[in-house]
């Protein structure tokens, strides 16, 4: 087992991808690199609760931004539920929604 599937556990849990980019605000970014790497390998599955983080008013800008990144890696099936993020989101998280759909749309035309 390599020294980052010890230190973050086993691969595929959308559960504790979640918990660990909601906890990742302070963390270097080759741990999160991996984190963000599994989230998009994982795909659809993982937008509606990557939309969650940025939906919760507790969660701070930097954890949000983190799951925007994690989302535009995921690509077009994040766009929809980014759609609802900017309806229905506090203002910290329809900026961070609205990014991530500019970044989407931009990687997806050219």
């Amino acid at each position: 087992m390599s020294f980052l599937n010890k230190l973050l556990g086993p691969p595929g849990n959308i559960k504790r991808l979640i918990k660990q980019v909601k906890t990742s605000a302070n963390k270097p970014g080759y741990l999160l690199d991996p984190i963000i790497s599994e989230l998009k390998e994982i795909g659809e599955p993982a937008v509606q609760p990557l939309c969650d983080v940025l939906m919760d008013k507790q969660t701070s800008f930097p954890v949000r931004n983190i799951a925007a990144i994690a989302l535009m890696a995921i690509g077009k099936p994040s766009i929809e539920p980014l759609m609802v993020v900017l309806q229905k989101g506090n203002e910290e998280a329809r900026s961070v929604a609205s990014a991530a759909l500019r970044s989407i749309a931009k990687k997806n035309s050219g």
